[in-house]
């Protein structure tokens, strides 16, 4: 009987402190029970960036369902806000 919970490995595209590769390496020693949450964004840590990460590791951490293999969030940039006093 295989007792290994689901793993869910997050990382930023761009990561200054452990590089998206080494997730994906990561992941792939582990095998079948893990999959990777990709945010395409850049920054260390990724819950909290965007409703697709919140949702996906909510759902991980509730339930541990894992996503679908390959599954990424992309970076939602806020809406740019015009300047006082002139244009955008």
């Amino acid at each position: 009987m295989d007792a290994t919970p689901p793993i869910l490995p997050t990382s930023s595209l761009i990561d200054p402190a452990t590089g998206h590769l080494w997730t994906l390496s990561t992941a792939e020693q582990i095998g079948d029970e893990a999959r990777v949450l990709t945010f395409e964004g850049s920054g260390h840590g990724v819950y909290g960036r965007s409703a697709c990460t919140i949702g996906t590791i909510d759902r991980y951490l509730i339930s541990q369902s894992l996503p679908a293999k390959g599954v990424r969030c992309p970076e939602v940039r806020p809406p740019s806000t015009p300047r006082r006093g002139g244009t955008g």
